[in-house]
């Protein structure tokens, strides 16, 4: 860190704790952060652990096992949950901009590599058969498909051929290495056509006044309904409900999480000033409740029956709101309340890249085994999303955090010092003092 960058981070009381930046680059680590980095993490298990207990089938989502013990609950949570992916891209671009700056275009090259492209690859070619055979297990075992059609590879049951390829879970994975391969190519032409540095240019006045408005969220949200809009009438869902399974990203899925991306990008440029940031995030999580109740309403009948005419454009608003609300209203309470070391969301942070590659087949193999089980909704997600965290974080603990794996998903972590370590290293140092003189 320069001598011109620790008197800027050490202004204010509440400015973010220099330690090991976003996965091992040189920055601060900003604790809300990685507060946040743990929280989508659980709400995405939350959600695929959610998905085999709804009532109303998403289309294009296909699912191990519809259980017959399905609750409408199960239902609105997953229609919540499903907007998760958001806070997660405006992370991501936040982050992207740290690293680049940082370190320079060609090491944030070589670090986006080795840490998005490396464990995209690597899972595509473990995890995801590992989850068709679950998939597979369980259209079986809940009669949506034949041995015969599993043989043939040719599926009749509808809508599972047209999204029997594609990278399932992953799919977030790829689209972020879509969008960080655009920032690059922003950064070098950028860089090219100045003859400059990676440095960020001064954030204009109106993005400012936006970005640091309380209003941010239905300003921002204006561009994103008119997507969200625009992919309803050509995809038949909007892109927040739409999983379509593909190896084609789909463009309207993509352009929406593209804006969260960038406006991560904008809001690293405001970084000494994340603080107004923290000021409302109960207010927007408050305001998101009546936002989102509308939205589902919309929701269910558009799954029923598709909707069109103002009725789309009205579904696509909220939409667009509560995304930006949730965005802003969970970025504004761990800024506030969890902007501080805090060893056991440091750990979940460190922990979620591994349980989000990895958590997909364990939950539908669970999902799987409790289908003929006679028993209510609430006890087989409570028993799938129990099972699925413990093994994801005992195998984190066991298999990665402090091994080559674990290098290579977030960086070197220390091992924790026991009180046996503490006594015994300043005696070795007396001990060695002593035998050199």
């Amino acid at each position: 860190m320069t001598t011109e960058a620790t008197p800027r981070l050490r202004l204010r009381a509440d400015a973010p704790i220099p330690a090991t930046g976003p996965q091992g680059s040189p920055g601060p680590r900003y604790h809300g952060l990685d507060a946040l980095r743990g929280v989508t993490m659980i709400l995405v298990v939350v959600l695929h652990a959610g998905l085999a207990y709804a009532v109303v089938p998403i289309p294009n989502l296909i699912w191990a096992v519809h259980d017959p013990a399905a609750h409408p609950a199960f239902d609105v949570l997953c229609w919540w949950t499903l907007g998760i992916s958001s806070p997660f891209y405006l992370m991501s671009g936040f982050f992207a901009a740290e690293m680049s700056q940082a370190r320079g275009l060609r090491a944030f090259l070589v670090n986006r590599s080795k840490r998005i492209l490396g464990p995209l690859v690597v899972a595509g070619l473990t995890v995801l058969p590992v989850t068709f055979f679950v998939w597979v297990a369980g259209w079986l075992v809940s009669g949506q498909c034949t041995p015969r059609e599993i043989l043939r590879m040719k599926f009749h049951t509808k809508g599972y051929q047209r999204n029997l390829y594609g990278p399932a879970h992953l799919w977030s994975l790829e689209y972020l290495a879509l969008m960080l391969a655009a920032y690059m190519t922003w950064l070098g032409l950028r860089r090219l056509l100045l003859r400059r540095s990676t440095e960020p240019v001064p954030v204009p006045g109106w993005l400012h006044r936006v970005l640091t408005s309380p209003w941010k969220p239905l300003l921002l949200a204006v561009p994103t309904t008119l997507i969200l809009w625009a992919g309803h009438r050509h995809v038949g869902l909007d892109a927040i409900m739409d999983r379509t399974n593909s190896f084609v990203p789909e463009p309207f899925r993509l352009l929406h999480n593209l804006v969260f991306f960038g406006v991560g990008v904008s809001l690293h440029r405001l970084h000494d000033d994340l603080d107004r940031l923290s000021k409302l995030g109960w207010t927007y999580l408050a305001v998101s409740v009546p936002v989102f109740a509308c939205r589902a309403l919309l929701i269910q009948q558009d799954l029923v029956r598709p909707l069109d005419g103002p009725t789309v454009l009205a579904l696509a608003a909220w939409g667009a709101l509560f995304t930006w609300l949730i965005t802003f209203g969970l970025l504004g309470l761990t800024l506030g309340r969890l902007n501080r070391p805090q060893p056991a969301l440091s750990y979940l942070a460190d922990s979620s890249y591994w349980v989000y590659l990895c958590h997909l087949p364990i939950i539908g193999l669970l999902q799987v085994d409790l289908f003929p089980v006679r028993a209510p909704a609430t006890v087989k997600f409570s028993i799938v999303l129990t099972v699925t965290m413990a093994i994801c974080l005992a195998s984190y603990h066991v298999m990665v955090r402090h091994t080559f794996l674990g290098l290579w998903l977030h960086g070197r972590r220390e091992r924790p010092r026991t009180a046996l370590y503490s006594t015994l290293r300043p005696m070795a140092r007396l001990t060695t003092r002593s035998t050199a003189k």
